[in-house]
């Protein structure tokens, strides 16, 4: 008799599973512990082991192919047996993922388009000023009265300035009144390179390869809890901002003085660390959490430090880091 395997939970917070390679293919031969495929999870890739013996009349879920927990991934039975029931009741089988989403119908560059830029969009010659209103629409703030009193730039310009070691007083803005933008920067560095030579206008910017295409990226299992933990953190905890200057003069001075007298080499971080487990303990209602009717006040002081990782990023616990 024909049976169909379902995506078992292979963790406790697992959701789904991302089928990253079969073992087997349709026609062949398993055996009860065979391992069949490997799947991702949220925490790691896990092995898939069949439970019964027989032939592999069907699979249900592609490679790559995100499926929910219970959701038929294979079909097993006799050779030549009649599977058309299974089928029937699994036409939307696994994630529900099987189809292909539906391509966006691509759009035509304008006859009147004469230039495209990643950031500004379109671009024409005959008004450079449309090119720095479009760049000040990618960025979270204006920039300030008092930096506007000095030098009128663009936010950022002036990251980018920041980021390549530039003075803005040295570069000529090209924006409205004068106002430093994007290509300013990006052409003072080819003038830097090339001393007596002007900047290029913007409509003579070098010729590269540009799609108009939207692309999809497929994500692992582990950026999908992320990015839904992130979620549920962002909209059920309380957030407070704010903006301090530290002297850290004293933290430095204790600093050299720890690693110079023992093995352990201690960072910055660690005394971040260290102070805000320090305030938590001082602040015990800061350390607490909301649980509807009540509110828990913790004992112990634990921090999450986050850590980037290559597919995304881990959060170990320091405990009782205030010790």
């Amino acid at each position: 008799m024909a049976i169909v395997i379902d995506m078992p939970k292979l963790s406790d917070t697992m959701e789904e599973g991302t089928i990253s390679k079969w073992n087997i293919k349709e026609g062949d031969s398993v055996k009860s512990g065979d391992v069949i495929a490997e799947v991702e999870t949220d925490k790691a890739t896990m092995d898939v082991e069949a439970f019964d013996d027989g032939v592999v009349l069907k699979i249900l879920a592609k490679e790559g192919e995100a499926v929910p927990l219970g959701g038929k991934m294979v079909i097993l039975g006799e050779k030549g047996e009649d599977i058309s029931a299974l089928l029937g009741d699994s036409s939307d089988a696994g994630s529900g993922k099987s189809e292909e989403p539906p391509k966006t119908e691509k759009k035509k560059p304008s006859a009147e388009q004469k230039d495209f830029d990643p950031l500004f969009g379109e671009i024409n010659d005959k008004d450079s000023a449309s090119a720095d209103a479009t760049e000040a629409d990618h960025s979270d703030e204006e920039p300030s009265p008092e930096d506007d009193e000095r030098i009128k730039a663009s936010p950022l310009a002036r990251i980018m300035a920041k980021e390549k070691g530039l003075n803005l007083s040295d570069i000529k803005g090209s924006g409205p009144n004068g106002r430093i933008i994007k290509i300013d920067v990006e052409s003072f560095k080819t003038a830097a390179a090339a001393p007596k030579s002007e900047a290029k206008p913007v409509s003579a910017m070098p010729s590269f390869e540009i799609t108009t295409e939207d692309k999809e990226v497929k994500i692992s299992q582990m950026r999908k809890v992320i990015a839904k933990r992130l979620a549920e953190s962002k909209f059920t905890n309380p957030h407070f901002y704010e903006t301090i200057d530290i002297d850290m003069k004293r933290a430095i001075e204790a600093r050299q003085a720890m690693n110079a007298a023992g093995d352990v080499k201690i960072s910055f971080n660690d005394l971040v660390v260290k102070a805000c487990a320090k305030a938590l303990r001082l602040h015990p209602k800061m350390n607490s959490s909301w649980l509807g009717d009540v509110i828990k006040e913790h004992g112990g002081v634990h921090v999450a430090v986050a850590v980037a990782i290559e597919d995304g990023l881990v959060t170990p616990v320091i405990r009782n880091a205030d010790v």
